[in-house]
């Protein structure tokens, strides 16, 4: 024990004490260095991740886009019996034919926001929702997003008929609201879409589709018009 001492306090023990000293502060700049190395790369993937899952909303918000474009009704009117109003009586696709992108989904929606599939034709906010999934075995889908061949992105939306009236004429102003969000995600986008239709006589057939100009997609909900 003495002979520790001894050492301790000649210069061997000042010459040990540095070394250990020096080991410590090596060791503490190593984990320093480790840690920020650590940290770095994981904000790297962090932002990789972020990024990816932007691209992704944004693919799948401008598919939604162009379904929702690329489709097409046909909305009749009719004089109701009871108030003599024009009032929708039905809606259908317009070729009647196989559907194509969303047209089956916006159909349903369609006929419950304008009151064609109720008695008496009442109009009531369609709701609905579904989930963007590409075919990821086919070869134009393979530089896509994984989180759109996966099917990890769904969408939330709304329907909904409003009455305009503009130089005492009423129409009506037929509104998509959907929300894109990225499963388990913070991120999302909002799409927006509106038409007017215009019955200019009873039993009058209208086309209802919504062009590229009123159609929006953004990062931010716009205010409710």
């Amino acid at each position: 024990m003495s002979n520790w001492r001894e050492k301790l306090n000649g210069e061997d023990g000042v010459s040990i004490l540095y070394g250990v000293l020096f080991m410590l502060v090596a060791v503490m700049v190593a984990s320093l260095m480790l840690s920020a190395a650590v940290t770095a790369a994981s904000r790297v993937d962090s932002e990789q991740e972020r990024n990816q899952d932007s691209l992704a909303l944004r693919s799948a918000g401008e598919l939604v886009r162009e379904c929702i474009e690329g489709s097409s009704f046909t909305v009749y009117y009719g004089s109701d019996w009871q108030t003599g109003k024009s009032e929708v009586q039905w809606a259908t696709k317009v070729d009647g034919g196989t559907s194509k992108n969303l047209e089956d989904e916006l159909l349903g929606a369609i006929q419950k926001a304008s009151g064609a599939s109720s008695w008496p034709h009442t109009p009531e906010k369609a709701t609905g929702s579904f989930q963007v999934k590409v075919n990821s075995s086919n070869p134009s889908n393979l530089n896509l997003p994984e989180a759109l061949t996966e099917g990890d992105i769904e969408v939330a939306y709304t329907v909904e008929v409003e009455k305009i009236i503009e130089s005492d004429i009423e129409h009506d102003r037929y509104h998509i609201n959907a929300t894109v969000t990225l499963k388990d995600r913070g991120q999302r986008l909002f799409l927006t879409a509106y038409n007017d239709l215009d019955p200019n006589n009873l039993w009058a057939t209208q086309t209802l589709n919504w062009p590229a100009s009123n159609i929006t997609l953004s990062t931010k909900k716009e205010a409710s018009s």
